[in-house]
């Protein structure tokens, strides 16, 4: 699989050279074609991608070596159906994947994404074409394999053997076992109780936990676990891990739904507060990935579905000194049941190394490095260079061609300034805010432990999701989505209204370079000894000006969003406010907007961003709050408003308001 995130499955194509190396000719044809306009893109000011159709692509094959192995590729996917038309538009794009570019197509009106790599690596190409990585078409039958199995223990070995970056620090405890581990070494599986400080390697699991009946652990229960679990009640997900950590020669396997108690509060916080501690100090996390629950199990047959088709004559003929054959593997959209689940960002950002077992194939995953089993492995030692990765920079940011292990990294972290902290926080929030949780309320401890690991670097105070040094920018959350949320709330009180953990869609972060108000106070109580863990209440006081207005649904419109819902009128002058709202509730709003006058609102100005390439413009930002009890706020949504030469809107607003200290709860 070549991709950043684990759960998207694309087709292959496998360019196989079977004399060692691609000509001359070839390179100098790559070179010229204006067709797929892909080669030596680092040197062009512009994104590497190119829209064209499949007719464009076999013409330009005429010419282009590349362009015919892309539409023999693409030919040989679509030739027992007609999906694809020969003048439906598709994107050539190069992107970045495991620390290195790699080469996809996708289509306008198809799910279906097609990866392109070679079967070996080659000096000639990889000079001349990077954008084609290195990948295995062979595959074994079957993820529970002993073929898999030898990878499994090559990719651990190596991480172990090779990785600086994958060690653990001397500085840091060895591998601690939990409070409670499976004892696997024997045919009857028991729940242990580690001493204090027991060092010992272990495996830990991450899994669905889906709708079906579990077995857990509970008071009930808890002696006889300690005393043996019966085979027969484990369901197929924990027996295949078993099988698997037996067969990795450890001893020990953390699966939380058996070794923490699941029917005592102060057993289930204090463990989920050890959470960090549990996933860093495994010696591998074994994540059931294809599975929706614990009956799906780990291990799943490969698909016999890798065929190889020949290369056109005239393909071969531009080739000259050998031929190759172009390999395929029918995509599965489906997304992946454990990356969608929210506690899978801590576990799989804290591990120091999880194996994935996915439904088609095994993908290792550390901060160094991204692998799987078919495709592809990281370029040889100096194949990409420092002077390349600058240049990659150029197009995209570290996020997007790092895999997640490698930028949600304390290394990475270290590197960062001042300035680009807070940023990766941002991005952090943003992917686990598209992540679903059982149980709402584990919206904070879900993510405790990173938030601990990132502020051993940031050395900052953390308020709710959100940080004290950079709490008015942090106050910047908005909707991600154009779509209708008209119940954006949880529906049990989990956060204060002005962290993002109080909605439940997928938020992300605008941005003032400006800050115009003052943090007052700011404070938070947990329900339990984790300081990072669930909260009780929280308060904040920000002082700065504020104006009255009248917020009023919209009628000139097709409500499609929350963008789209609301209009501010400031009160005391009818003049037009050129903003844009976006609310955070569509269902409290409308009661706020009940009447025909519209709801009595407040915004308070945070600050402002100025356009860079445009001089004299720029974007200012509000909290958009609604009265609540005893003389407090809550926020209702994020109001920013474009001020330009040509627009003097900005000033009569602020001189509606007054410098005022307000409390938002």
């Amino acid at each position: 699989m070549a991709s950043t995130d684990i759960h998207d499955r694309d087709e292959k194509v496998v360019i196989r050279d079977n004399t060692g190396g691609y000509p001359t000719s070839l390179a100098s044809t790559l070179a010229e074609c204006t067709g797929c306009r892909l080669t030596n893109w680092r040197h062009r000011e512009v994104n590497p991608r190119q829209f064209l159709t499949l007719r464009d692509l076999v013409n330009n094959g005429q010419e282009c070596s590349l362009c015919r192995i892309l539409s023999s590729g693409i030919l040989r996917f679509f030739q027992d159906h007609e999906r694809l038309g020969w003048d439906d538009f598709m994107h050539v794009n190069v992107v970045m994947v495991h620390d290195f570019e790699n080469l996809e197509i996708s289509f306008d009106h198809i799910d279906d994404k097609i990866t392109i790599f070679c079967s070996e690596y080659h000096a000639t190409l990889a000079s001349r074409f990077r954008e084609i990585p290195v990948g295995n078409p062979s595959l074994p039958l079957s993820t529970s394999s002993l073929e898999t199995l030898s990878w499994v223990v090559q990719q651990v070995l190596h991480c172990k053997s090779s990785h600086a970056r994958c060690q653990i620090p001397d500085s840091e405890p060895s591998s601690v076992l939990p409070s409670r581990v499976l004892d696997v070494s024997s045919s009857t599986v028991r729940l242990y109780e580690s001493p204090p400080n027991q060092v010992a390697p272990y495996a830990a699991l991450s899994h669905c936990w889906g709708t079906k009946p579990l077995l857990k652990t509970v008071t009930s229960n808890f002696t006889p676990h300690a005393e043996s679990i019966a085979w027969s009640e484990l369901p197929r997900t924990f027996q295949e891990a078993i099988q698997l950590t037996r067969a990795l020669g450890l001893r020990f396997l953390w699966i939380d739904s058996l070794c923490i108690i699941q029917d005592d509060q102060n057993d289930w916080r204090r463990e989920a507060a050890s959470m960090a501690s549990i996933y860093h100090g495994a010696d591998i996390v074994i994540s059931a990935s294809a599975s929706q629950d614990a009956q799906g199990g780990l291990f799943r047959a490969f698909p016999d579905t890798h065929k190889s088709v020949s290369s056109p004559k005239q393909m071969e003929k531009s080739m000259r000194d050998g031929s190759h054959s172009i390999w395929g593997k029918p995509r599965d959209t489906v997304t992946l049941p454990t990356s969608t689940r929210g506690w899978i960002t801590q576990e799989r950002i804290l591990a120091n190394r999880v194996m994935h077992f996915g439904p088609e194939e095994v993908i290792f995953e550390c901060p160094t490095s991204t692998i799987c089993q078919c495709t592809p492995a990281p370029p040889p030692p100096g194949a990409v260079d420092g002077q390349e990765l600058e240049e990659i920079g150029r197009f995209y940011t570290a996020r997007e061609w790092r895999s997640p292990k490698s930028y949600y990294h304390k290394s990475t972290w270290q590197q960062m300034t001042k300035a680009d902290l807070p940023i990766s926080w941002y991005n952090l929030v943003e992917d686990y805010s598209l992540l679903e949780l059982t149980l709402e309320e584990d919206i904070f401890p879900a993510i405790a432990g990173v938030a601990s690991e990132y502020n051993k670097i940031r050395k900052d105070s953390y308020i709710a999701g959100l940080w004290r040094g950079s709490l008015c920018n942090d106050l910047l959350w908005v909707s991600r989505s154009d779509r209708r949320v008209t119940k954006g709330r949880s529906s049990k009180w989990r956060a204060p209204s002005w962290s993002w953990a109080a909605v439940t869609y997928p938020v992300c972060f605008r941005s003032i370079s400006i800050i115009s108000c003052e943090v007052v106070d700011v404070a938070c109580e947990t329900t339990g000894p984790d300081p990072l863990g669930q909260i009780a209440s929280g308060l904040l006081t920000l002082r700065g000006r504020l104006v009255p207005a009248r917020m009023k649904l919209r009628k000139d419109v097709e409500i499609m969003g929350p963008h789209s819902l609301v209009n501010l009128e400031p009160i005391g002058k009818g003049f037009f406010l050129r903003e844009s709202t976006t609310v955070d509730d569509e269902s409290e709003c409308r009661s706020l907007c009940a009447s025909e006058d519209g709801g009595n609102v407040f915004l308070i100005y945070i600050g402002s961003h100025s356009i860079k390439d445009d001089p004299g413009v720029e974007w200012h930002s509000f909290l958009l709050l609604a009265p609540a009890m005893d003389g407090r706020y809550k926020r209702v949504g994020l109001a920013t408003m474009l001020a330009d030469p040509e627009y003097s809107g900005f000033e009569p607003l602020m001189a509606l308001g007054e410098d005022a200290t307000v409390t938002i709860i």
